[in-house]
């Protein structure tokens, strides 16, 4: 599925998902969005807690999803990342750490809302959620909107760091699907992310 340019109007699509659009000048343009990495990668402060044991759940068979993983990371930390990186700390997580490791990823990522990744094995494309802790905090610190920008300065609050999920097609770091460690021994909801 392809995006529309602004100011044209858009034609029937190719076979494939190609999208065309005729622009004002009547040249037709097409465009088609492809996976590069073949992976959609998740990046989600409340996954990768659960996955670095910060985070516990009442029950391996209790259904999850981002929503019960946020509320438990409020819990928690009663909205505190100072709360956080103590706990965090222990596993060599902090704020310089994180930074430094937003700086060697380099460059800008453009990424999306993960709302309605399922993860499924009909999905043409594999869904995986990053279980690195500190690549996590680094990404989600050092996001605008949807775009992760290296050389930003980190933004270390709550709701940068837990308010939101995202998603991109690169190959960030450790993204296992559901259906492996250390995902595949909880129960998740129709939309885990």
């Amino acid at each position: 599925m392809s995006t529309q340019p602004s100011g044209c109007t858009r034609l029937p699509d190719l076979p494939g998902g190609i999208g065309r659009y005729l622009d004002r000048h009547r040249t037709q343009r097409w465009g088609q969005l492809i996976p590069v990495h073949g992976q959609t990668s998740i990046i989600s402060l409340p996954h990768a807690c659960l996955a670095a044991g910060l985070l516990e759940t009442a029950g391996v068979r209790q259904t999850l999803s981002r929503s019960s993983l946020s509320m438990l990371a409020q819990e928690k930390w009663q909205g505190s990342v100072d709360r956080f990186f103590n706990d965090a700390a222990r596993l060599g997580v902090d704020q310089r750490s994180a930074g430094r490791r937003a700086r060697d990823l380099g460059g800008a990522i453009i990424g999306w809302h993960p709302a309605g990744c399922q993860g499924t094995p009909d999905d043409e494309v594999r869904l995986g959620i990053c279980s690195d802790l500190n690549l996590t905090v680094a990404v989600l610190s050092c996001c605008v909107d949807y775009i992760f920008i290296s050389t930003r300065v980190p933004d270390f609050s709550w709701a940068a760091l837990f308010g939101k999920a995202f998603a991109c097609d690169d190959d960030l770091g450790p993204a296992p699907a559901l259906d492996q460690a250390p995902w595949r021994q909880y129960l998740w909801g129709s939309e885990p992310v």
